[in-house]
């Protein structure tokens, strides 16, 4: 039996990753810009099969998944993050509390794209469903703009979202 965990969605969320510079241009939006990169990673994901999202569709799809993501993503990002401090006597034991966490913050992340997919699923049986969204580089610059607060970027906010966009557009569709 397969895990509902294991998507086409996470396939695609761990091909995005792990290439060159996606994982710090990530951060780099997450830190920066307050972008969920799990939410642009759906978005991009939806774009990448051919049925972008609409503006309306992004908010939904943040409103569909805001409760997990307060509730569980952020705090363990942030226990993690704390856990990053040393601890005189005892760092190996809060290393190995911090790796834990860490373990299970992506756990939370990987649970938040199975609910997105789930989100993307019920989305394609709707009938009359729109075949057009918005291109990508507009549906993520109105994901920086509504994480951020304000539409100019900072150039390194710009520049990881074009190594996003670009990475994007190198992986294969299935």
């Amino acid at each position: 039996m397969t895990s509902p965990l294991k998507t086409p969605l996470w396939d695609f969320a761990l091909d995005l990753y792990g290439r060159p510079g996606v994982s710090q241009a990530c951060l780099t939006l997450q830190d920066e810009a307050g972008v969920d990169v799990i939410h642009l990673i759906v978005i991009a994901y939806a774009d990448h099969v051919g049925s972008p999202l609409s503006a309306d569709e992004i908010r939904a799809l943040h409103e569909a998944m805001a409760d997990w993501r307060t509730g569980a993503v952020l705090p363990l990002r942030a226990a993690r993050r704390f856990l990053k401090a040393p601890l005189p006597v005892l760092d190996a034991e809060k290393e190995a509390l911090r790796d834990a966490v860490k373990a299970v913050e992506l756990k939370a992340e990987q649970l938040q794209l199975a609910m997105a997919y789930g989100w993307l699923t019920a989305r394609a049986d709707k009938e009359g469903l729109p075949k057009e969204g918005l291109p990508l580089a507009q549906a993520l610059g109105n994901l920086l703009v509504s994480s951020h607060g304000q539409a100019g970027m900072l150039p390194a906010v710009e520049q990881a979202l074009a190594t996003v966009i670009d990475a994007v557009k190198t992986i294969d569709r299935r």
